[in-house]
């Protein structure tokens, strides 16, 4: 399924951020909460958020993550792309972390390095983080654990739309009201 890209901006070119602002493939109900959905990757990370008030677009992020040999100087990195993407809050934020996928070995250290640091920076942002595993994500977003969203969704960046699959995995197995 094509997703509609309303708008694409390159937001850093150090390291390289670039924005899409989409019409969501899937409807969302206005809710109180700010959708999160991250997808950790040790070369290119993926943040997708919805807003409460304004369900008709979706933002979506895909950074390019410089290698580092030193864990600190990566995780701090992480935390300086989040910061500059995802601005101020007012809602009771909530946001889905892709998990390790199980029976994977490549680089499942720096992986679980990112994922803290994505936590800790939700943390401190005042969202509540969740790690669920890929195929819990897909299952609630496709019905189908195997189906992946840059399957469903090829014009968008694979870690942008992973994200994007993670902030719906939030909305089907944690279902909030107004």
């Amino acid at each position: 399924m094509e997703v509609k890209i309303v708008k694409t901006t390159i937001v850093s070119t150090t390291p390289k951020i670039t924005k899409f602002l989409i019409r969501p493939p899937m409807s969302v109900a206005p809710v109180d909460n700010m959708i999160f959905g991250f997808d950790p990757g040790t070369t290119n990370l993926g943040v997708a958020y919805i807003y409460p008030f304004n369900p008709k677009f979706a933002y979506l992020f895909q950074a390019k993550l410089e290698r580092d040999k030193n864990p600190v100087q990566r995780i701090i990195s992480v935390q300086n792309i989040l910061s500059s993407i995802c601005l101020g809050f007012e809602h009771k934020n909530v946001g889905i972390i892709e998990g390790a996928s199980f029976g994977s070995t490549h680089r499942q250290v720096e992986l679980a390095e990112i994922r803290a640091s994505i936590a800790l920076w939700c943390l401190r942002k005042g969202i509540e983080p969740k790690i669920l595993p890929p195929k819990k994500i897909r299952k609630a977003v496709f019905g189908n654990g195997n189906t992946k969203a840059s399957d469903e969704w090829e014009n968008l960046p694979k870690d942008a739309a992973d994200a994007l699959a993670c902030a719906y995995a939030n909305l089907s197995l944690n279902p909030i009201s107004k």
